[in-house]
């Protein structure tokens, strides 16, 4: 998946936390922000590890480590993860 983001400082790192039931899962570094508009154009799986099935948050920011309230600039995503059609089988 393509992740495109714009808004955050030049040259600072932006991250993707995972969060499922409220709790903090994962970290991925997205890589460093370029231009005078932050912007950051990276390609990455959408899930770096097989989710559960139910509702995560993806949260993209400037912070190595996970906060709930981040300083800075911040935006959240809802991904709702379900369980795949069964193979055909034959």
């Amino acid at each position: 998946m393509r992740f495109i983001a714009r808004g955050f400082t030049d040259g600072t790192s932006v991250y993707a936390h995972y969060v499922r039931k409220g709790r903090h899962r994962k970290t991925v570094l997205l890589g460093a922000a370029q231009g005078p508009c932050g912007r950051i154009d990276v390609r990455r799986r959408q899930f770096p590890f097989t989710p559960a099935v139910g509702r995560w948050t993806l949260q993209i920011d400037n912070q190595a480590d996970y906060s709930a309230e981040p300083l800075g600039v911040f935006v959240r995503l809802a991904i709702t993860v379900s369980r795949g059609l069964p193979r055909p089988t034959g």
